[in-house]
């Protein structure tokens, strides 16, 4: 059985025959020397379902409440056959480059891949990771709006509808896409990029930074002080961890991203880059500009997300400045274009491995994300006046007795 294995092999916290140490539990609230090694090691006990969230340790393994990633210790391909004949290979991510067609990573596989998948894998013991699928329950989703709302309302200046909307995808992004390094460097290298072009929805980005270690979330107090170094639109100056490029200025963002895609490119660095702009940042004619520039120069290492929600400051994307058939439109400029729902996080996961298994063939690749303005917070939806307005006392308190505090507030 898989779990015998992997325990098995996991760091000797367990036995090392073919069934797990009764006494060696990694979710124990109290662990003993050989509980320790397993809770350091995501080891699992005979008791521990892998595949059931509800069972998942949320002890001292973890950097978040939930682990994101599990260690199974070693697989061979007669457990990956016994994982798909019982059913247990329904949510999970793969990695390791030599499994299927040197793959940097694989997306979220279900059981009709597993025959082709297991074809490939060795017949002796190789290392596996398996992640956990996210879904709109996650606690890092409700937190994170709820930062939003107060940072917003505590100084009242910001832009909270976009930053709701977009929430899903950049928790998605920090917390389970993007290979990142602490301390932050600004060089990059050896791991991906993501720049922030439409700047204004800087709380979400705040707020995810400082809630995976980038610095202290008490600072998320600071936002737009003066002397902070949370301004309204993300600078470099101030010295702010996670930030690359300043953003005020809307239709930049693909630009810087592009030079550092190109930078990679020549280093030979497999990191990725990833931007995010936003639908009525498209009406900025350097966005096009930089669009052509991707395809010709073949910048297949990048992944750009629009982010659609149909507003903007002025009003519906669709009175002010119609953009068409937008798909239509990358195609033309020469990009492969995925479409997904940005406020269902499963979704959200699903499209962003779809996205990085087509990097590397010579184009670059769009993600058009449909999203709800102001999305977890009923009188914020749909409407372009959440755009720029940030709520009074009576609208705050309305706000966040619709999110729970999951993870403490700052």
């Amino acid at each position: 059985m898989l779990l015998a294995a992997a325990c098995g092999l996991a760091n000797g916290c367990c036995s090392t025959s073919s069934s797990c140490s009764t006494t060696c539990d990694p979710c124990a609230t109290s662990c003993n020397s050989c509980q320790t090694e397993c809770c350091e090691s995501g080891c699992a006990t005979c008791s521990y379902h892998w595949w059931n969230p509800a069972s998942w340790c949320t002890g001292p393994a973890s950097r978040h409440q939930v682990p994101d990633v599990l260690p199974l210790g070693s697989v061979t391909r007669a457990h990956w056959h016994a994982m798909q004949t019982n059913g247990e290979a329904a949510d999970f991510v793969m990695y390791r480059n030599e499994f299927v067609d040197n793959s940097s990573e694989l997306g979220p596989y279900g059981r009709d891949h597993i025959a082709e998948i297991a074809a490939r894998m060795p017949s002796t013991p190789f290392p596996i990771i398996v992640q956990r699928s996210w879904n709109n329950a996650d606690p890092e989703l409700d937190q994170v709006r709820r930062d939003i709302v107060r940072m917003v309302h505590q100084c009242q200046s910001g832009h909270p509808g976009g930053s709701l909307g977009c929430t899903d995808y950049m928790v998605a992004l920090y917390f389970h896409v993007l290979h990142h390094n602490l301390p932050f460097s600004m060089e990059g290298k050896g791991e991906d990029m993501f720049f922030l072009s439409n700047g204004h929805i800087s709380p979400v980005w705040y707020s995810v930074l400082s809630r995976s270690g980038y610095f202290p979330i008490t600072e998320l107090g600071t936002f737009r002080k003066l002397n902070s170094r949370l301004q309204g639109h993300p600078t470099t100056h101030e010295g702010l961890p996670g930030v690359r490029v300043a953003s005020g200025s809307l239709g930049q963002g693909m630009s810087v991203a592009i030079g550092a895609a190109m930078a990679k490119k020549m280093d030979q660095d497999p990191g990725l880059v990833y931007v995010l702009t936003g639908d009525g940042e498209l009406d900025e004619g350097q966005v096009w500009e930089a669009m052509m520039s991707a395809a010709h120069h073949k910048v297949d290492n990048m992944i750009v997300t629009v982010d659609w929600n149909g507003q903007q400051i002025d009003g519906a994307t669709k009175d002010v400045m119609s953009l068409g058939d937008l798909e239509a439109k990358w195609k033309s400029f020469g990009w492969m274009v995925l479409n997904m729902n940005g406020n269902v996080m499963e979704e959200v996961l699903d499209t962003l491995a779809q996205a990085k298994a087509l990097t590397g063939k010579g184009q670059p690749v769009v993600i058009l994300m449909k999203t709800e303005m102001g999305a977890g917070v009923d009188f914020m939806m749909g409407s372009h006046h959440w755009h720029g307005v940030a709520p009074n006392d009576e609208q705050k308190d309305k706000a966040l007795a619709q999110l729970e505090e999951t993870l403490g507030d700052y």
